[in-house]
């Protein structure tokens, strides 16, 4: 996961980065990202979200590596930057996914709710909290429309332990109802939950997630 924040009043110009030049750069040295979304709410606005499906820690190095070697994006930079830098701060985190997801049909919508939920856990937590996000979260969203994009046990880069989720819904109530169901886990007395965070997101195209990638995050 990369959290980019972005300068003041240049979102457009990013999202053009990423559009018009990025994804062509990112196929070109390998790195393999399974989506993108600006985020809508939270600190460090304008933000955005990326998840990356690399195989280890050693296959992000190299796509990495040769990213910022490559001519096309040194390029890139200086023409979008534009004389000031877009991007002000970058934030990493690498985790890997704690239950399988299996491709379904896409939650149908013209304007799919996307969302970051960030569990922060008990020290100690981790399996309990895991068992309570796959055997009772999970089935409780499906039932209000929710849908499970990618899952992860972060091991770097935030706040731990902590479990990242990234939700799509079909709708703002749908959201609302997810919303509700994770509020009362998180005030769950003696759970694992000590805090949640739950960011909005809004898809960026090309790179938007769709159910049939999250089986290929294995750290991200």
């Amino acid at each position: 996961m990369r959290f980019y924040n972005v300068a003041q009043g240049r979102g457009e110009d990013m999202r053009a980065r990423m559009v018009q030049d990025l994804t062509r750069i990112f196929k070109g040295n390998g790195v393999p990202i399974a989506g993108a979304w600006f985020v809508e709410a939270g600190e460090g606005l304008p933000r955005i979200a990326y998840i990356m499906a690399h195989d280890s820690h050693e296959s992000a190095a190299a796509c990495w590596t040769g990213f910022y070697a490559d001519p096309d994006w040194h390029e890139t930079r200086s023409r979008t930057n534009a004389g000031s830098e877009l991007v002000e701060r970058v934030e990493i985190a690498m985790g890997v996914p704690f239950v399988e997801i299996r491709p379904g049909e896409d939650v149908r919508s013209d304007a799919p709710a996307d969302e970051l939920v960030r569990l922060s856990l008990v020290p100690g937590t981790v399996p309990e909290a895991v068992a309570l996000v796959s055997e009772h979260l999970s089935p409780a969203l499906a039932e209000v429309g929710g849908q499970v994009l990618g899952n992860f046990s972060v091991t770097s880069g935030l706040e731990m332990p902590s479990l990242a989720l990234i939700l799509r819904y079909p709708d703002a109530a749908a959201r609302r109802a997810g919303g509700a169901l994770l509020d009362s886990a998180a005030q769950l007395r003696g759970g694992p939950v000590a805090r949640l965070a739950r960011l909005p997101l809004a898809p960026i195209e090309p790179c938007r997630a769709r159910p049939g990638l999250p089986p290929l995050l294995r750290e991200g």
